[in-house]
C-alpha cells in the first residue's frame, strides 16, 4: 500500500515534470506478491536466437515447467464479488490508450467484522466460487495467473517507452513488468446498498499488513536508508504539478543551510522488505511506510550528536531516535495505514470516446489528489546548470523522492510546506533563531528507522 505508481518517459515529451506523468500517476492500494513464471530459465531479451545460452534455454523449457500456483483464502467469510477486473497501465490517455491493460479477475471476501479482503490476479477460469458462496480459511479458490505477459507492453508509446539501448544487455528494459497477486484490506462506505467495483469512490482501504502476520515473531530486518543520503531545501513552488521546485542548498554543502519562511524539505529513500526464512535477501524495492521529522535546537554544552547516528538528535535525546521520551521532537508527515479512496480513488475505465479528456472534463483516471502530498514527483538542484532529478516508480525503475515538509498526520496537502517560523516560536530553549539539528526519519511497517540528518540555521 505504500507503494505508488509514478510512471516516466524515457523521452522528455513531458518536459514540465522532467518526464514524469503526473497526471497518470495513482496510489497501489494494496500489496502485491510476484508470481514466478511458468518456465523459470532467463528470458532472451535481446530478441535473437544466437546466443549458447538461448539454445541451452530452448532445450531446458520441456523440462521446468512450474504447476499451477494455488491461491488460497486469507480469510472465512462470504464471497461478494467474483467478476472480472482490468488493470489500467500507461499510457492512460491518447490513441494508445488501454492497449497495456490487465485482465485479471477479482475476488471478495467478507469476513465476520465486515472487512472485506479484495484478491486479484486469479485465473477466472480456474474459480468454481460464486457470490454469495461461503469460504473458509484455506480453501483455494483459483490458480494464480502465470503467462500472457509480454516481456514489453504491447505499447511503447510514453510514458510506457524504454531507453533506446541497454548498458547490459542481459538487463531487461521492463524489470518490474511480472504477473502478481494484489491483496486489498478494505471497508465499504456504509451508505452503501450493493457491492460496488473496488474502482468506486467510496471504500476505506488499510495496510494489509494490519490484517497478515507471518507469525508472531515474524519481522523484517531490513531498514530504509537514504538513496541519496543527503537532504534538499527548496522554496515551495507555486503549482507543485507543473513546475518543480529547484533546490537552493543541500545538507552536503560547505556553508550551513540558511532557512527562512515555508521550506521545501526533499529526501530520497530505499526500502526492501526481508524475503520471510531468508534474512540475506531483500524482495523488490518498495516505498517507505512512515516518514517523520524533527528540529532540535543546538545549545552550548549539551552533548553533541554521536557520529554516524544519524537519528540522534543530541542533548538528552536517545542516540537511537525511536525512544518515546522524544516525541515532542518529531512531527509525522504521514504514515500509510489507512487510504481513503475519495483522496485518490483507482483509476476508473476509459473508452475510446474519453480516451484524451483532460482534467475538468469528468476527469476518469481521477488522479488528482494527495499523492504528490507525500512523493516529490521532479524537482532541480544548481542556480546556473541545475541538475534535473526525478521519482519514477513503474515497470521500468523505483526511484522516489520525498517530501518531508507538505504535510502532518492526516489529509495530505499537495500545495503545503513546513514553515521554520514554527519552530522559531516555540516558548523556551527549543525555540528562537540559531542553529538546529533537523533530522528526517523513514519507518518501515515493522518499526526499523532509516534517518537523514543536516545542521541548519533558523533565521
Amino acid at each position: 500500500m505504500e507503494n505508488p505508481l509514478i510512471p516516466k518517459s524515457s523521452r522528455y515529451v513531458n518536459d514540465r515534470n522532467f518526464g514524469v506523468f503526473v497526471d497518470q500517476s495513482a496510489w497501489t492500494l494494496g500489496v502485491q506478491i510476484k508470481v514466478p513464471l511458468s518456465i523459470t530459465n532467463p528470458r532472451d531479451d535481446d530478441g535473437d536466437d544466437d546466443d549458447p545460452e538461448d539454445i541451452h534455454n530452448k532445450r531446458a523449457k520441456a523440462t521446468m515447467m512450474l504447476p499451477p500456483e494455488e491461491v488460497f483464502a486469507p480469510v472465512s467469510g462470504q464471497v461478494v464479488w467474483a467478476r472480472d477486473y482490468t488493470f489500467r497501465r500507461p499510457p492512460i490517455y491518447g490513441p494508445a490508450a488501454g492497449e497495456n491493460d490487465e485482465g485479471s479477475y477479482c475476488l471478495m471476501i467478507r469476513d465476520e467484522w465486515s472487512i472485506v479482503y479484495q484478491i486479484f490476479g486469479i485465473d477466472g477460469g480456474t474459480v468454481s466460487l460464486r457470490e454469495g458462496d461461503t469460504v473458509l480459511r484455506g480453501d483455494v479458490l483459483g490458480h494464480a495467473l502465470r503467462e500472457g505477459f509480454s516481456i514489453e507492453p504491447p505499447s511503447t508509446e510514453p510514458p510506457a517507452d524504454h531507453l533506446a539501448f541497454k548498458a547490459d544487455r542481459h538487463v531487461s528494459f521492463y524489470p518490474y513488468r511480472f504477473r502478481s497477486i494484489q491483496v486489498r484490506v478494505s471497508r465499504p462506505d456504509p451508505s452503501w446498498t450493493e457491492w460496488k467495483s473496488p474502482d468506486e469512490a467510496g471504500w476505506q482501504y488499510f495496510h494489509p499488513l494490519h490484517a497478515f502476520t507471518e507469525g508472531k515473531n515474524y519481522r523484517s530486518s531490513i531498514t530504509p536508508y537514504g538513496s541519496p543520503t543527503l537532504i534538499y531545501f527548496a522554496k515551495p513552488s507555486t503549482d507543485p504539478l507543473n513546475t518543480p521546485p529547484n533546490a537552493y542548498a543541500t545538507s552536503n554543502d560547505f556553508w550551513t543551510p540558511t532557512l527562512q519562511g515555508p521550506t521545501e524539505i526533499i529526501v530520497g529513500y530505499e526500502y526492501f522488505q526481508q524475503t520471510p526464512g531468508d534474512p540475506a535477501d531483500g524482495m523488490d524495492n518498495l516505498a517507505v511506510y512512515a516518514l517523520d521529522v524533527a528540529f532540535k535546537k543546538k545549545v552550548d554544552g549539551e552533548r553533541a550528536p554521536m557520529r554516524g547516528m544519524e537519528c540522534d538528535l543530541g542533548g538528552t535525546t536517545d542516540p537511537t531516535g525511536v525512544s518515546e521520551e522524544d516525541r515532542k521532537y518529531w512531527r509525522n508527515v504521514f504514515e500509510h495505514s489507512k487510504l481513503p479512496n475519495n483522496w485518490t480513488p483507482a483509476p476508473s475505465p476509459l473508452t475510446q470516446s474519453n480516451a484524451t479528456m483532460k482534467e475538468g472534463e469528468g476527469e476518469p483516471y481521477r488522479w488528482t489528489s494527495k499523492l504528490f502530498a507525500h512523493y516529490m514527483p521532479a524537482f532541480s538542484h544548481g542556480r546556473f546548470f541545475p541538475e534535473k532529478i526525478t521519482s519514477q516508480f513503474d515497470e521500468k525503475s523505483k526511484t522516489l523522492y520525498y517530501s518531508a515538509a507538505r504535510t502532518v498526520r492526516g489529509e495530505p496537502k499537495i500545495g503545503g510546506a513546513f514553515n521554520v517560523q514554527d519552530v522559531i516560536d516555540q516558548e523556551g530553549e527549543e525555540g528562537g533563531r540559531g542553529k538546529y539539528r533537523l533530522v528526517v526519519r523513514a519507518r518501515d511497517y515493522w518499526g526499523n528507522v532509516g534517518c537523514i540528518a543536516s545542521d541548519v540555521l533558523l533565521t
